[in-house]
């Protein structure tokens, strides 16, 4: 059991220094690429929370208004 332990403690190692290797070999170009795509979802995600916070509040008023209409009858 502990050497089957060993075995994938080893293995997560050797990937994680794997990982670094791999990384050091990205082209410039894709990183600039990588970095445009983040930078229009960010913009994306920025103009889509007054919509979906207006959304939120519609649901959230049309419940509190449905319980008052409830609660008066």
């Amino acid at each position: 059991m502990f050497s089957k332990m060993k075995k994938i403690g080893l293995g997560l190692i050797a990937m994680v220094a794997g990982t670094g290797a791999a990384n050091a070999a990205v082209p410039a170009e894709a990183s600039t690429a990588l970095t445009g795509v983040l930078t229009d979802g960010l913009a994306l995600i920025g103009e889509g929370w007054p919509v979906i916070a207006g959304i939120v509040t519609a649901f959230v008023l049309f419940k509190v208004f449905k319980r008052v209409i409830a609660a008066s009858t």
